[in-house]
């Protein structure tokens, strides 16, 4: 047990003996009081200090912010169940308990001392050296290709002759840096090799010409241009010969996706904002690394854990929207972050400074609790599963925005895949309805000229796909037939189960369509609502990419804008009466919401408020409004429009109730026919 020693009165009710913390009945808590108590209280007492050390760790990563306010408590919780492996390990976890920061936990660092030997293959490293050590590494390697089947050791590869040009239809060779030989060399067939996952900066970089072909293949023709690669590129060098691979693979093919899916091992290098910083612990003195874990009382240690994902949620690697799928769809990476190093696969989580006792306990990585990312990755459970990447993916930047779809082109491939239906413009035509709903999250969307104004593409910004349900929403809250218009003018469906004839639809595990309905108001309408084939021979300015072409309810309300930082706005009807809320896109282009309206809304399918309401406080606050309180069924799922000529845009996302559609302003209620751009 804690003496008193130089603990705080709060800290020192703390047990800090593994044998007194074996508690069978579950967690167990105490207090620690506020943040700004453990700031006063911190140059006395070690374990307030590195309570808050732990804080500003995570700030670290959070550019440097810590996210919780003063008078915020703080609690210590002792569980047997740590993210450490999902293992029996002893760990002291903190959290806050306004704004949880679970993935912060305190390790106990390993000890020689006699009463921890039992619990030593469960605690930190007391340190791990300034230089890698690539035996761990390929002892990682080497136990996941050698124990792990499943997505670990599948490859996209088509035949087992592994000839480039039977698996890249067009490409008859690759290129590889071949580390042992220091040379470019081009295969005809695919050899085991390492791929490289980086940002590359605003640097120039050797490139592979005509003119310099003959010095760079010859053998060591790299050796005298070693200097005209950056640092990432020589550290990757070393890193795969240290490792026993021989083939470095790094950008410059289509097919990109497969390239990353079929690596041994991919490096992330997210260190450093460019190429250049290298790969922190692989080149001499790349990395300086002091480890002063906190002496709590004599002979006990302990020292702050960041989980794998809270560290990369804000590395410049994790903002770049290309290195994405180059991350997903590896099915081995080493990561180098923050000057530590990760091993990660599809069955688990390693990193160096564990104890290597705790390498052969090898779990499936879940969700974690800094990010739900790795459970869906594996792409089971496509439709959610796919939601949750588009959700990471719209958070990250591109410096070409016309790259929003081919950036995510592999991981789409791999969803249809899954989901056995074709793609449209980003969105799984056997579910379509389900996707055209997404709104933004957190902070505005802003519109991709040249990319669809339906389809996530279409924007920038971090957005959410509506969790609108799947098989019966499809079947019970649905109406519109979509069809495209082709650049070329051919009309067409969206969904035809003909031209997607792997889709199979006696089988209700899969989602998509089975059935539709046609659009029943829970009121009469002054006209009929039975039309769904599409106007042929329409004359429309063509575009790039597909023009939706459906029927559906159309009506004019009044928007009223409560929050132009973050985008919200009420529905109000003829009468001034709030109907509705929206989330209007593209606020920067602020002419279309500053007319007086009315704007035109369209009806998408039907839904819930708590579908909408649970996850947005900001959407909450609108529904206190008397004539939405208590509301939860009879809603539409509704789309604003911006017309230029006889093709409307998107601009905004909400939810309406039904019943209020009668209210609608001039020119009021229509049947109508809509070519959405």
């Amino acid at each position: 047990m804690a003496g008193s020693g130089s603990l705080c009165a709060w800290c020192n009710k703390v047990p800090l003996d593994t044998k007194a913390l074996r508690d069978p009945d579950g967690d167990a808590t105490w207090d620690l009081g506020t943040i700004s108590r453990i700031q006063g209280n911190q140059s006395n007492c070690p374990l307030c200090r590195l309570v808050l050390f732990a804080l500003y760790k995570d700030a670290h990563a959070s550019s440097g912010h810590i996210r919780q306010t003063p008078d915020t408590e703080v609690s210590l919780i002792w569980r047997t169940n740590s993210s450490l492996n999902n293992g029996p390990a002893f760990r002291v976890q903190f959290r806050v308990v306004e704004g949880i920061i679970q993935s912060l936990e305190l390790y106990f660092v390993k000890s020689s001392e006699e009463s921890f030997q039992s619990d030593a293959a469960f605690c930190l490293l007391p340190n791990y050296g300034q230089a890698l050590d690539l035996g761990r590494v390929r002892r990682w390697l080497s136990q996941c290709t050698n124990n792990h089947g499943g997505d670990c050791g599948a490859t996209p590869w088509k035949t087992s002759s592994r000839r480039v040009d039977e698996n890249f239809p067009g490409l008859e060779r690759l290129r590889f840096v071949d580390v042992l030989n220091e040379c470019v060399v081009e295969s005809r067939l695919l050899k085991p090799y390492v791929a490289l996952s980086y940002v590359w900066g605003l640097g120039s970089s050797l490139r592979l010409t005509t003119w310099n072909q003959d010095d760079l293949t010859r053998q060591y023709g790299l050796r005298d241009n070693l200097i005209e690669l950056p640092r990432t590129i020589r550290d990757a060098m070393t890193f795969v010969k240290g490792i026993g691979q021989q083939y470095l693979f790094s950008r410059g093919v289509n097919v990109m996706d497969v390239i990353y899916e079929g690596a041994l091992l991919t490096i992330v290098a997210a260190s450093g904002h460019d190429a250049n910083r290298g790969l922190p612990g692989v080149g001499e003195g790349s990395r300086f690394m002091p480890r002063y874990p906190e002496e709590i009382i004599p002979g006990v240690r302990l020292d702050a854990y960041i989980e794998l994902d809270q560290v990369m949620k804000f590395s410049v690697h994790s903002s770049r929207a290309w290195t994405f799928q180059e991350e997903i769809l590896s099915r081995r990476l080493v990561y180098f972050v923050d000057d530590k190093v990760y091993f990660r696969c599809r069955s688990t989580t390693l990193f160096e400074f564990g104890d290597p006792g705790l390498d052969t306990r090898l779990d499936r990585p879940e969700g974690t609790v800094a990010s739900i990312l790795p459970a869906a990755i594996h792409m089971l459970d496509p439709v959610p599963d796919f939601r949750i990447l588009l959700l990471y993916y719209s958070k990250r930047a591109l410096t070409y925005q016309m790259d929003g779809l081919r950036a995510m082109a592999g991981i789409t491939r791999r969803v249809s895949e899954r989901m056995k239906c074709r793609f449209l413009e980003g969105l799984p035509t056997a579910a379509f309805d389900l996707f055209v709903v997404f709104r933004r999250h957190h902070s505005p969307l802003y519109r991709r000229e040249g990319l669809p104004s339906y389809s996530w593409a279409g924007w920038r910004g971090s957005l959410l796909v509506v969790e609108l349900g799947e098989n019966d929403f499809l079947k019970d809250h649905t109406w519109i037939v979509w069809y495209r218009l082709s650049p070329r003018g051919v009309t067409s469906l969206v969904w035809d189960p003909v031209a997607n004839n792997e889709f199979p639809l006696g089988d209700l595990e899969y989602v998509g369509y089975r059935g539709r309905r046609t659009f029943k108001p829970p009121f009469p309408l002054p006209f009929p609502t039975s039309r769904t084939q599409p106007t042929e021979n329409v004359v429309v300015e063509a575009r790039s990419y597909p023009i939706l072409q459906f029927w559906t309810l159309s009506m004019h309300f009044n928007l009223r804008i409560t929050n132009r930082i973050l985008g919200v706005a009420r529905i109000t009807d003829r009468h001034g009466t709030t109907c509705g809320a929206l989330y209007p896109d593209g606020l920067d282009g602020a002419a279309f919401f500053n007319s007086p309206g009315p704007f035109e809304l369209i009806a998408l399918s039907a839904t819930r408020a708590d579908l909408w309401t649970w996850y947005d406080s900001e959407l909450r606050s609108i529904f206190e409004d008397p004539n939405l309180r208590g509301q939860e069924d009879g809603f539409y799922n509704v789309m604003v429009l911006e017309w230029s000529g006889p093709v409307a845009e998107r601009r905004g996302i909400g939810l309406l109730r039904q019943d209020a559609v009668v209210q609608s302003l001039h020119p009021g209620l229509a049947w109508k026919e809509i070519f959405l751009a």
